[in-house]
């Protein structure tokens, strides 16, 4: 497990690397053993993810068992963000970025729980002062952001052009609706007593 000044210093990297700053990636853990500590961002953001769905599932009073849709709602997350990190590795063999794909992913791991806390706090903000259906149309401009910082993230990181990174990016995102929808499906098609 990272430390909190591993875990805050990463989080100040996420956001110095947003605005451009060409020294952001010195505020990560970038050796053997940041890379391995970089995936309790993949614990800590499972919390703040499955609090959010469980506040918005007491909001949406959604027809389905509580316990099956957090269970498959993790489970998506976790597989999904597992599935794309073993895509990008196993890209950075045949388009030789293999050496720069330990700081991909630490980078791209603390970057995750950096905007899942962010769109948790805004997302209580804008339900709160504006409704559930105005936290949606803001939540797919939030998404289109954090698309954005994902293509600057494997530009940086991985020294790859535009076209590259923007394909890269579209491949999180397709592994992301694929299993989501696979594993969210199952609540609609054979949901458990409440």
């Amino acid at each position: 497990m990272a430390s909190i000044r591993e875990i805050t210093g990463s989080i100040y990297g996420c956001y110095r690397l947003a605005l451009k700053d060409n020294d952001a990636l010195s505020q990560f853990n970038l050796t053997a053993s940041g890379f391995w500590t970089s995936f309790s961002a993949m614990f800590l953001s499972l919390i703040v993810i499955l609090l959010q769905k469980s506040i918005e599932f007491k909001l949406a009073a959604a027809d389905v068992n509580y316990m099956q849709f957090i269970f498959l709602f993790g489970l998506a997350v976790i597989i999904s963000w597992t599935c794309y990190l073993v895509a990008m590795g196993v890209l950075s063999k045949y388009l030789d970025f293999s050496a720069k794909f330990s700081t991909f992913a630490i980078v791209y791991n603390w970057s995750q729980l950096a905007i899942i806390a962010v769109w948790f706090v805004l997302a209580i903000i804008v339900t709160g002062l504006m409704g559930p259906v105005a936290a949606g149309v803001i939540g797919l401009f939030f998404i289109g952001a954090s698309y954005l910082y994902l293509w600057h993230i494997l530009v940086v990181t991985l020294q790859v052009t535009s076209i590259v990174a923007a394909a890269m990016a579209f491949l999180e995102f397709l592994i992301a609706i694929l299993i989501h929808q696979a594993l969210l499906s199952l609540l609609v098609q054979a949901p458990l007593a409440q």
